[in-house]
C-alpha cells in the first residue's frame, strides 16, 4: 500500500472515530438537559399542585421600591376567585392596588416594608377589595426570598379571617352590650384574686365608685371607700362568706363628698384542694331606690304639707311616750288641738294662704317643743302635741296656756294678714289610761268641749279648764 494511501486511511478511521466520540458527549448533554428539564417540569409541577391546592391566597411578587409597589407575578386560583378577577387582571395590580378603601392600615405599608426587609418576615392584618366591592379581611403572613443577586420575592400567603373578624365583633357587641346593660341596670361587675389580692371590675363598677377605668385596684382600695359605719357590717359578711353563708349585702360607699348606697352580691371560688382562690361578684348602686324608698318611707309617717308627722307615725310615738312615762313616772299630755276660725282664712283669703297658715301654725308649734315632746297633723286644721316630763297638771296647764298665746299671735301670709287662735283637749297619762287611739278620743272630746266653752282655751278630759 502506498504510504499516503495509509496516512489518508487513517485519518478517516481517525475521524470517524473522533465523532462518535463527540457524538456520544453530544447524546449524554442532550440527556442530562432532558432530565433536568424533565425534573424542572416535575418540580414546577409539583409547586404549581402546592400553589393551587392550599386553602388560603397566595401571592407572589418583586420586593417593592421605596417609590412604588411591585406588580404580582403569581398568584393562585383561590385568589382569583376570592377576589373576583382573572389572573391576568391580578398580574396587572400591586398587592397595595387591591387594597379597601377603608383599610385603616394604609398607612402603615412603609413600616410593614422596612420590617419585612430587616426581619426577613411579617405578619399583619390587611383588608382587600373584591372586584364586588366586597371587604374582605385578611391575616397575611409574608416571607422573603433571597434568589442570589436577583431582586428578592415576597411569598405572601393570605388567610381568610372574615369568620374571626364576626366572632371579634360579636364578643366586642356582646362587651358593650353588657357594659350597656350593666349602666342602665346600674350594676357593675367584679373578680378578686384572693392570692394576689388583685381586682379587676367593670366599666360600670369603676363608674359607681367614681374612679376611671383601668386604675389599678386593690382590696385596700376597696376597703378604703366604705362607709365608717358600715365596714364592720361588711368585714362580718365576708367571712361569713368564706364559710359557706351567701354574700348578699347592702350597704353604704364615700365617693367623694357624695354617700351612695350600693348592694353587693359574691360567689367564693375554691380549688380543688378546698382553698379559697377567687372571688367574683357583682355590685349595683341603689342609691336612687334608697332615696325613694326613704322618700316613701318619709311620707308614709309624715304630712306633705307640714312635714309634720302624721297619724300612723304619732301612734308609734304614742307607744314610745307611754313607755317612758311609767318608767320616768312623769305625767305625759295628749293635746288634741283644733284652729278657731281657720275656714274664714280660706273663704276670705283662699285656700293657697290657708296652707300657707297651717305651714305657719306647724313652725310656731316645733318651735315650742322640747326635747322629747312631739307635734304631729292629723289632717285638716287639726294638730296633736305630746308633751312629756310632767311633774304635776299645773305645770302640764301651763305649758298649754303658752301654746294658746303663741298660736293667737297675728300671722303674716303673701296673701294679708290672718289671726287664728285654737281650742285644745288634754288628756293625761297615766291619770287616763288607755291605748292611743283611746287617749285621742278623750283628748278629741275635751277639745269640743274647749270649744262649746268659747275657743281660745284648753280643756283637761274629765274636767273644764
Amino acid at each position: 500500500m502506498e504510504p499516503h494511501i495509509a496516512w489518508i486511511g487513517a485519518l478517516f478511521l481517525g475521524t470517524i472515530g473522533g465523532l462518535s466520540w463527540l457524538a456520544l458527549l453530544l447524546r449524554r448533554e442532550i440527556d442530562r438537559r432532558r432530565q433536568a428539564e424533565t425534573e424542572a417540569r416535575n418540580s414546577e409541577t409539583r409547586f404549581r399542585a402546592l400553589f393551587e391546592t392550599v386553602g388560603d391566597l397566595i401571592f407572589m411578587y418583586p420586593l417593592p421600591s421605596p417609590v412604588a409597589p411591585a406588580r404580582l407575578l403569581e398568584v393562585n386560583e383561590v385568589a382569583c376567585q376570592r377576589l373576583g378577577y382573572s389572573r391576568p387582571e391580578l398580574l396587572r395590580r400591586s398587592l397595595a392596588d387591591l387594597l379597601a378603601p377603608d383599610d385603616q392600615g394604609r398607612a402603615a405599608l412603609r413600616q410593614e416594608q422596612k420590617a419585612l426587609m430587616r426581619d426577613r418576615q411579617l405578619v399583619c392584618e390587611k383588608w382587600l377589595a373584591s372586584r364586588s366591592g366586597e371587604s374582605i379581611p385578611l391575616e397575611i403572613r409574608a416571607r422573603l426570598l433571597d434568589l442570589g443577586g436577583r431582586r428578592p420575592l415576597v411569598l405572601a400567603v393570605a388567610r381568610d379571617i372574615g369568620e374571626r373578624k364576626r366572632v371579634e365583633q360579636i364578643l366586642t357587641d356582646s362587651k358593650i352590650n353588657l357594659a350597656r346593660a350593666q349602666a342602665i341596670a346600674n350594676i357593675g361587675s367584679w373578680y378578686l384574686d384572693l392570692q394576689t389580692r388583685a381586682m379587676r371590675w367593670s366599666d360600670e363598677t369603676y363608674r359607681i365608685f367614681g374612679l376611671s377605668g383601668g386604675t389599678t385596684l386593690t382590696l385596700h382600695d376597696y376597703l378604703s371607700r366604705l362607709h365608717p359605719e358600715d365596714r364592720d357590717p361588711v368585714l362580718a359578711a365576708w367571712g361569713a362568706a368564706q364559710t359557706g353563708t351567701p354574700f348578699d349585702i347592702e350597704h353604704r360607699i364615700v365617693v367623694g363628698d357624695q354617700i351612695k348606697w350600693i348592694r353587693e352580691r359574691a360567689e367564693v371560688n375554691r380549688d380543688s384542694d378546698g382553698n379559697l382562690v377567687r372571688v367574683s361578684g357583682t355590685v349595683q348602686d341603689i342609691t336612687t331606690d334608697k332615696q325613694h324608698q326613704q322618700q316613701l318611707e318619709w311620707l308614709a309617717h309624715h304630712d306633705p304639707l307640714t312635714h309634720l308627722p302624721n297619724r300612723l307615725l304619732l301612734a308609734d310615738r304614742m307607744r314610745v311616750a307611754f313607755a317612758q312615762a311609767d318608767r320616768a313616772g312623769k305625767l305625759l299630755a295628749i293635746c288634741y288641738l283644733d284652729l278657731d276660725g281657720f275656714k274664714a282664712v280660706n273663704d276670705t283669703l283662699g285656700h293657697e294662704a290657708g296652707d300657707q297658715l297651717l305651714i305657719e301654725v306647724a313652725g310656731r308649734l316645733r318651735d315650742s317643743l322640747r326635747a322629747g315632746d312631739t307635734v304631729a297633723r292629723l289632717g285638716g286644721d287639726e294638730f296633736v302635741l305630746l308633751l312629756a316630763g310632767f311633774d304635776a297638771v299645773e305645770v302640764c296647764e301651763h305649758a298649754v296656756a303658752r301654746l294658746l298665746v303663741l298660736l293667737a299671735a297675728p300671722y303674716s301670709l303673701a296673701q294679708g294678714t290672718a289671726t287664728v287662735s285654737a281650742s285644745i283637749g288634754v288628756a293625761l297619762y297615766p291619770q287616763v289610761r288607755g291605748d292611743p287611739d283611746e287617749l285621742l278620743r278623750h283628748a278629741d272630746q275635751a277639745m269640743y268641749l274647749a270649744k262649746q266653752g268659747g275657743r281660745n282655751r284648753y280643756c283637761l278630759f274629765g274636767r273644764e279648764g
